[in-house]
């Protein structure tokens, strides 16, 4: 069984002084390059951007090839979590920048995707007066969000996660029950959140020892209304079957 001390390169994949890496795909970066925003722009309204001069968005250098390979699921993320998103600023600028479109013919197959999503009789059962069934594509979701992690955890670290690494990702939207870990990991001693604009976009991360190994979580939360949540090993560290997986990825590194 391949371990995770067989593989060609089992040091952590940071940059070294002379080099910078592409966050993505864990190689060295060399054109063509464009600025990938962490989290994705899209979940910002023009109109909020503009009124708020949103000058401190963070941008991490990365292959331009590797970032457009998620420019399809990140309009897909965004739309399928904007229905959620009213009751706030930034929520109800999103919202209404998406019904707009939706108005004039804009993204319209996206939207109508996202429409039937929604099914107030699920097999035909009768739900509670106000309830309805909204269902996404769960892995696409789970692949934008591991990406808004990955390139957190690269600012922060320095530090490339492999894109393969099987996590664990949990949305709550507004009015639902919080996860149990969220909330364990929220009510701990100095926990910080890291946000540069919360109203919009805010996340706290934790790290815990594991017999052989860490077990990080991170909790994002989208226009102070949706609540994400990225559970996964520290792959660097660990050497179970997941991670050695998600780590082989990067033996031509």
């Amino acid at each position: 069984m391949l371990s995770r001390h067989m593989l060609s390169s089992k040091n952590q994949l940071r940059p070294k002084e002379d080099q910078q890496l592409c966050y993505l795909c864990g190689k060295m970066l060399c054109p063509p390059i464009n600025a990938d925003h962490v989290p994705l722009k899209g979940l910002i309204a023009p109109q909020v951007r503009k009124q708020h001069n949103l000058d401190r968005l963070l941008t991490i250098p990365v292959h331009k090839e590797c970032n457009s390979a998620y420019s399809r699921d990140e309009e897909y993320f965004v739309a399928t979590t904007m229905p959620f998103s009213r009751g706030s600023a930034a929520g109800d600028a999103i919202y209404l920048k998406y019904l707009d479109d939706y108005r004039s013919g804009r993204k319209a197959k996206l939207l109508c995707r996202v429409l039937r999503e929604f099914e107030p009789q699920p097999s035909g059962l009768t739900l509670p007066p106000g309830k309805v069934i909204k269902r996404q594509d769960g892995a696409r979701v789970a692949r934008v969000s591991w990406k808004i992690v990955r390139g957190l955890y690269f600012h922060h670290h320095g530090i490339v996660l492999p894109g393969g690494l099987n996590t664990s990702v949990t949305m709550t939207p507004p009015g639902e029950p919080l996860p149990e870990a969220f909330t364990q990991t929220r009510d701990l001693p100095d926990d910080l959140t890291h946000g540069r604009y919360p109203g919009i976009f805010d996340y706290r991360f934790r790290s815990f020892e594991l017999e052989g190994g860490k077990l990080n979580h991170w909790g994002m939360l989208l226009w102070d209304r949706v609540i994400l949540t990225v559970a996964f090993h520290d792959p660097w560290l660990c050497d179970c079957a997941n991670c050695v997986a998600g780590l082989a990825e990067f033996q031509s590194v």
